[in-house]
């Protein structure tokens, strides 16, 4: 199953915006993009990325 924007962003318990931003820098991208709606899609890899990440931010390591 993939994970639209927001559904990714709720199961990493973060925003749609950490999201965008972390594909703007390369941390994370999403699998797929909608060439026509431009629609971000997650799969649960990603979402595992994701959650890691957040989890040594937390650990105050930086996003470079």
């Amino acid at each position: 199953k993939d994970f639209f924007l927001g559904e990714a962003a709720k199961a990493a318990n973060t925003t749609n915006e950490t999201l965008r931003h972390y594909d703007r820098i390369g941390l994370v991208k999403p699998s797929k993009i909608n060439e026509w709606t431009g629609y971000r899609y997650y799969t649960k890899q990603d979402i595992v990325r994701l959650n890691t990440v957040r989890a040594l931010q937390q650990m105050d390591l930086p996003l470079q």
